[in-house]
């Protein structure tokens, strides 16, 4: 991916593992809000690297470290945001229509995204994506645990 290179660590494989480490501390009772984060940042000060991950944070639990969905490393930003976020997308996408397997069962989920589908396009397609509506502040999971 131009001009750098993408690693995507997988939104449900690191959901999982977030929800084992949140579970034992606190149920969700029933519900997952995930709140996505986009933003790049400076490898240093003294070099032009940058890297841009995307990130997610369950917020029923408030001390609920942040964790990484994928990342992106390179001289200056991904060229196109719609490359960027492609497997990001296809992945929440999928989670919504079918749920989580998570602690030996399915939880079949209702995603109600709003803020994702409005600012990503319908059903989340990454289809006409501009820098700067990359803002997502929530998507909420909802479901038997």
């Amino acid at each position: 991916m131009p001009p750098g290179h993408y690693c995507h660590l997988g939104l449900e494989h690191q959901l999982r593992n977030a929800l084992a480490l949140a579970l034992a501390d606190a149920a969700t009772g029933g519900s997952i809000t995930l709140q996505f984060s986009f933003d790049g940042l400076p490898i240093s000060k003294s070099s032009r690297k940058e890297l841009w991950p995307i990130q997610c944070r369950i917020l029923e639990h408030h001390d609920a470290v942040p964790f990484v969905i994928g990342v992106w490393a390179g001289a200056a930003k991904p060229d196109s945001a719609e490359e960027y976020l492609a497997q990001f997308l296809t992945e929440l996408k999928q989670l919504m229509r079918n749920g989580i397997s998570f602690d030996g069962r399915v939880t079949k989920s209702l995603c109600t995204a709003s803020s994702v589908t409005h600012r990503l396009g319908p059903l989340c397609t990454a289809s006409s994506l501009t820098w700067p509506t990359l803002g997502v502040p929530s998507a909420e999971l909802k479901g038997t645990t």
